[in-house]
């Protein structure tokens, strides 16, 4: 994929994409009082960030919390970046609503991490990022994209630089990859088992050391998780959120996003679309 150099301006979020038109460029983080995510594509991004030079290369990653000091070049031949700015009032309000953002809060730790490239679910929300920014499609498009980077972000970062309590049990690892990508089918402890080649006894054993609770339990509370950020986005029915999240019946989900989250899926997404309004409007003003 190859878009043009586009932007995507509104008064709380701005995301470039960098190419050669951009070479040269130079962004002081002391200057911004912003929260940002640099992501290289392709070449390299020059980094000064604690009193060191740091190239970014394809698909590493750079976060910075506000007024941050760092200097970012884009210097070099066949650069291509993604660069994501968010003011402090976007920010906060999708922490408060997702809790997805962690990483930016870390101190005295070098933000700057690695996606392997066979990660799909990270590339994927780029490339929904780029597809949205070329095709000029609506905000909605556009922060769901941002909205599955963060995730993918927020994952992997805790993974990577220890900012979680770390999990090196590699049974675990390969548990939670098998169940992340069948997640809209059904999940049998026996399947799982059949595909790691990890006994049925020490799925449970681990899932209860690690998580302390139940595989059905986690298998729940990982579906409700992933369909909850669906239902805020209004994008899918409540009813294919339901099914692409492994539930066969809508009364079956229903049950269990109203005793999770003390709302049923129409009133959170009510409550959703009815803050994004109220902060529409609090734009307008």
């Amino acid at each position: 994929m190859n878009p043009e150099p586009i932007r995507y301006i509104k008064s709380d979020l701005l995301i470039k994409y960098i190419t050669e038109e951009d070479k040269n460029q130079v962004f002081n983080g002391l200057n911004y009082d912003i929260y940002v995510i640099i992501i290289c594509l392709a070449g390299k991004v020059e980094l000064e960030y604690a009193d060191r030079i740091y190239y970014l290369k394809s698909n590493n990653v750079f976060i910075a919390n506000r007024k941050e000091k760092y200097y970012v070049r884009y210097n070099a031949e066949n650069t291509r970046a993604l660069e994501i700015r968010f003011l402090p009032k976007v920010f906060h309000s999708i922490d408060n609503e997702f809790d997805i953002l962690d990483p930016f809060y870390i101190k005295d730790k070098i933000k700057i991490f690695n996606i392997n490239v066979n990660q799909s679910a990270f590339n994927n929300a780029i490339n929904n990022i780029i597809i949205a920014l070329n095709n000029r499609m609506s905000r909605v498009f556009v922060v769901r994209g941002v909205l599955d980077l963060l995730c993918e972000i927020n994952v992997h970062f805790k993974r990577k630089m220890g900012f979680a309590k770390p999990i090196k049990e590699p049974n675990y690892v390969k548990i939670a990859n098998y169940v992340d990508s069948h997640i809209g089918e059904k999940i049998t402890i026996k399947a799982v088992s059949d595909a790691t080649f990890v006994s049925q006894r020490c799925i449970s054993d681990t899932i209860m050391r690690i998580q302390n609770m139940t595989f059905h339990e986690w298998i729940t509370k990982k579906r409700l998780l992933k369909a909850r950020y669906a239902v805020a986005q209004n994008y899918d029915s409540l009813e294919d959120v339901a099914k692409s999240n492994g539930y066969n019946t809508y009364s079956t989900f229903y049950r269990l996003f109203l005793k999770e989250y003390g709302v049923s899926p129409n009133e959170y997404r009510d409550n959703a679309l009815r803050k994004q309004k109220e902060k529409e409007e609090q734009e307008k003003e």
